[in-house]
């Protein structure tokens, strides 16, 4: 008699911290996202070109973009968190090949088209006042960072072909609604995936030339999804 007291309290003992852990209401939802990227700005001095040549871009024509989030959530709390990755399909830009500050360029107008690949991994803390009701406007603030990729395949005259990225900081902002559907919310989000200057590109001679750099950039993206596995 006494093992089998002994024995049901071990299970109890052992029982407890998955009980506790079900009633504190702690949920975590995975959710894919399609949606459509928006660079908002000239993307200026994007490349080195080699020799004295670098890739002046203007602003990246909008794309499809794929997305897919992980959110942790504490049941009678309007705050929660999450982490979020974003990749815009490629996308062409135009520009042009230039000389660095302070050289003299050839009298030769060379105009290109690249294609430019974005991704962004992003940490958030989301706001919803509304946790109960079946519509619930969220807003979502946090940081991450953000990769430029920009190839242009075919050379110009004096210039090479090549493939150039960049990593940076993104600042990230975003406000939404979900709805909840078939017991399991549809996410509507619009967000601003904001990047400071990049960092510059070293010409041939940099104590006599200027180091050009990658403008501040806002990229917007507005993206529609459902979270299918919540656990």
């Amino acid at each position: 008699m006494m093992r089998i007291a002994c024995a049901a309290t071990a299970a109890l003992l052992l029982l407890a911290p998955a009980a506790g852990a079900a009633q504190s209401g702690l949920q975590i939802e995975l959710t894919p996202r399609v949606g459509y990227y928006a660079p908002q700005d000239g993307v200026g001095a994007a490349a080195p070109a080699g020799g004295i040549w670098y890739v002046e871009l203007e602003r990246i024509e909008p794309t499809a973009s794929l997305e897919a989030s992980a959110r942790i959530s504490w049941a009678g709390s309007p705050l929660s968190a999450r982490v979020h990755g974003l990749v815009a399909l490629p996308s062409d830009v135009s520009g042009r090949f230039t000389c660095y500050p302070g050289l003299a360029c050839p009298e030769v107008l060379m105009l290109t088209r690249a294609e430019a690949t974005i991704w962004a991994a992003v940490a958030d803390m989301v706001f919803s006042p509304f946790e109960s009701s079946p519509m619930r406007p969220f807003l979502a603030l946090g940081a991450g960072v953000k990769r430029y990729s920009f190839s242009w395949p075919d050379a110009a005259v004096l210039v090479e072909a090549g493939t150039y990225s960049e990593n940076g900081v993104a600042l990230h902002a975003g406000v939404g609604l979900e709805v909840a559907l078939a017991g399991a919310p549809l996410r509507l989000e619009l967000s601003d995936y904001w990047s400071p200057e990049g960092r510059g590109l070293r010409g041939p001679d940099p104590d006599q030339v200027a180091e050009p750099r990658r403008n501040a950039q806002h990229d917007l993206a507005v993206s529609l999804g459902w979270s299918v596995i919540r656990f």
